[in-house]
């Protein structure tokens, strides 16, 4: 399998005891002898505890562009 990610946009934001990422991303690649592409957005969700960020939830979902 072959991937490229192009023209990424990170976004955070932090609540202080929890923060939030989006990230949008364009991917591309080969995977089986097939090419493909497209764009998706992963949103993930954390939670500080003990002074550690701990992760609880993500989601993707592939976006039009």
């Amino acid at each position: 399998m072959q991937l490229s990610r192009l023209g990424e946009e990170l976004i955070i934001q932090d609540f202080g005891s929890t923060a939030i990422t989006n990230l949008k991303v364009r991917v591309a690649g080969l995977f089986k002898g097939e090419s493909f592409s497209g764009s998706y957005r992963y949103t993930r969700t954390y939670l500080k505890r003990n002074e550690q960020w701990q992760f609880l939830a993500d989601q993707a979902k592939a976006i039009a562009v």
